[in-house]
């Protein structure tokens, strides 16, 4: 409790302390006005004394000019009523009185007021223009020196600012973009339908996790990594005042990744080779004729100890391969049809095994897509594979096609479990796996290897599901 009064008495006390110093701040300005205006007023009554000058209106209003420069808007309108009252105290007469006997001179005080009050006014606004120019120049260049990729736009989705990293990003010229609304650019490449399906979706649900967005980008002599970061911010008065689409640079962890991945590969083929001698030595003394029992019995449990061993090794290795195999593309027209066609032909006796149907439904069989056939045979098997793994026997399992005119949606449905909602989430991250289900042996890579796959084909996947029915998963995949 002590703690906290001290506390409370200490920041009452700074408050008091801030809010008495802005307090002198505020009257030094206003005796600095009445200062200028003194000083000239003064150097008025000199001018006309020896040079004599009928109206020096002009030089007391130097004053109200420099007021106005250095002061906000009070002291400026202070200074504009201190300069009338010098100016008619010592420059109309009678002198030395504020009354005023000629109607010329009403009229020429009322001038000088209004002339005063309009040059602090308009004085006033150029300086805090002036600061708000210098303000937008250096949050431009904090923007351009910042070396993730920065969009940031109003609440129109207009594109305020943009730097270099994010134009080399998503192959954007500037002047192209700034002031038209980012949903509306005359732009095709896959970086760029990735970042805006990405903001579609969370301006449609702002309080929901979006898919993450990885884009692999070739710059400045080597691979850069960046990951989509989508935040909302406010202006001072409270209210939505735009969207940040910050492209962060990732390479860092991708390159500890990479290190990583290399270290587990060559763990894995240090192991292979001495078990590849045990496993030799192992089947050469179980074929001895001259090991009783007990000993046949020890070396079948190194014979199963080897095994596994190797299968760890296996996987080992196929866990270094599995990223950089998503990695680079090889584009040309693959007709869809036959690349499915293919898959199922692979599981088919899988499916016969388990009494699964697997359906295919009609679709166009000469649609054509660009992307890599390889990778994208590895993205449906996955899909399938996984599908097969949580499907119970004498299940069924769907697979749709629906063209569009930017992209086609393949669809992989199930009749398994289902996942909870709470899952979905991280469904595509690696090792992910839905507890309870599934086959011994499953290492959880399947999905986040289709995602990687459709991603830097510039598309994305999305799961549908309700538990206890089944699951469906969908890949939206630019036609090219």
């Amino acid at each position: 409790m002590l703690v906290g009064l001290e506390w409370t008495s200490a920041g009452t006390r700074d408050w008091s302390q801030n809010e008495l110093l802005d307090d002198s701040v505020r009257w030094n300005e206003y005796l600095s006005a009445l200062i200028f205006v003194a000083a000239a007023g003064l150097a008025a009554k000199i001018l006309q004394y020896f040079l004599r000058i009928p109206d020096p209106a002009l030089v007391i209003l130097i004053g109200v000019l420099w007021t106005a420069v250095r002061s906000d808007l009070g002291p400026s309108i202070f200074s504009a009523i201190v300069s009338l009252l010098v100016y008619d105290l010592f420059f109309v007469e009678p002198l030395y009185t504020l009354s005023v006997d000629k109607p010329q001179d009403a009229i020429s005080l009322s001038v000088f007021l209004a002339v005063a009050v309009l040059t602090s006014n308009l004085t006033s606004r150029l300086r805090n223009q002036a600061g708000i120019l210098e303000e937008k120049a250096k949050t431009e260049a904090v923007i351009a020196a910042i070396e993730d990729g920065l969009i940031v736009l109003d609440p129109a989705d207009v594109v305020v600012h943009i730097n270099d990293v994010a134009c080399a990003i998503l192959e954007l010229e500037r002047q192209d973009v700034i002031e038209r609304r980012f949903d509306d650019l005359a732009s095709r490449h896959p970086h760029y339908l990735r970042v805006r399906a990405a903001m579609r979706n969370y301006v449609a649900h702002p309080d929901r996790d979006g898919e993450r967005v990885e884009i692999t980008l070739f710059l400045r002599g080597r691979d850069h990594y960046f990951v989509l970061r989508t935040t909302p911010f406010r202006g001072p008065d409270g209210f939505p005042a735009g969207l940040i689409l910050a492209l962060q640079d990732v390479t860092y962890l991708r390159d500890q990744e990479s290190r990583r991945e290399a270290l587990v590969a060559t763990l894995s083929h240090e192991l292979r080779t001495p078990l590849t001698s045990l496993g030799m030595a192992q089947e050469l003394l179980f074929r001895d004729g001259k090991l009783d029992t007990e000993q046949r019995s020890l070396l079948e449990t190194v014979r199963e100890d080897v095994f596994r061993l190797q299968d760890v090794a296996q996987r080992l290795l196929d866990l270094s391969r599995d990223r950089a195999m998503t990695i680079a593309l090889e584009m040309r027209p693959v007709i869809l049809h036959d690349v499915i066609a293919r898959v199922m032909s692979i599981f088919s006796l899988q499916a016969s095994e388990k009494q699964i149907t697997i359906n295919l439904a009609d679709f166009d069989p000469a649609l054509t897509i660009m992307g890599d056939e390889t990778k994208l045979t590895w993205a449906i098997s996955n899909l399938l594979s996984n599908a097969l793994r949580y499907t119970p026997a004498e299940g069924r399992i769907d697979i749709e096609v629906t063209p569009g005119n930017e992209s086609i949606a393949l669809a992989v449905s199930d009749t398994g479990p289902g996942i909870p909602p709470e899952q979905r989430e991280r469904i595509f991250e690696r090792f992910a796996q839905a507890p309870g289900g599934g086959e011994i042996g499953s290492a959880g890579l399947g999905l986040a290897i289709v995602r990687d796959i459709v991603q830097a084909h510039g598309g994305r996947i999305r799961v549908e599901s309700t538990v206890g029915r089944g699951s469906r998963f969908v890949l939206e995949i630019p036609r090219g």
